[in-house]
């Protein structure tokens, strides 16, 4: 007898149990995190490389949706944050131009916001526009105090002017 109550404990110890409830939250595929990438680049929107990753979660499918979600938090925003979260967004979305004028529209808010003023040169880089380019990475130099991320934006423009032909490289570093 003692020997099947051993059995019948083990037996119900090994049967399957239900998933705990974050495996089942995550089970809705990557929506959830989709969701929590979003808020984290509310929550910190001069983040680049976030704005990548949540591209790149949202997929072509999701990028219009995503795109539409933060005009919506954009469009007649008194704040920074909303501006320049949807300009890091267009800027991974692919969309340079608008980018660039949306960063634009931040700085009237922060003038002295380093990413920004980064974004906004890389927006304007990346559309063509190399003599605005070459301004806004020099303005952006100007605000910028940190090594690491100064060399990143000179490293950027002498990239810009070595592409240029008949670029200043030589004549701006003499």
């Amino acid at each position: 007898m003692a020997r099947r109550l051993v059995l019948a404990a083990v037996l119900v110890m090994a049967a399957p149990r239900p998933a705990p409830a974050d495996w089942q939250v995550h089970r809705g595929g990557s929506s959830v995190v989709l969701e929590r990438g979003e808020r984290a680049l509310r929550d910190n929107p001069d983040d680049e490389t976030l704005a990548r990753r949540v591209v790149q979660l949202a997929g072509r499918p999701g990028a219009a949706a995503l795109r539409a979600r933060f005009r919506a938090w954009a469009v007649g925003a008194t704040g920074y944050a909303p501006l320049a979260a949807y300009a890091q967004l267009l800027f991974a979305l692919g969309d340079a131009a608008e980018a660039a004028q949306t960063f634009g529209e931040a700085l009237k808010i922060a003038p002295d916001s380093g990413a920004a003023l980064a974004g906004r040169a890389r927006a304007l880089a990346a559309t063509g526009a190399v003599a605005e380019a070459v301004a806004a990475y020099d303005q952006a130099l100007g605000h910028e105090k940190r090594p690491p991320l100064r060399r990143r934006l000179i490293e950027a423009e002498l990239a810009l002017l070595a592409r240029e032909p008949g670029g200043d490289l030589e004549h701006r570093l003499a």
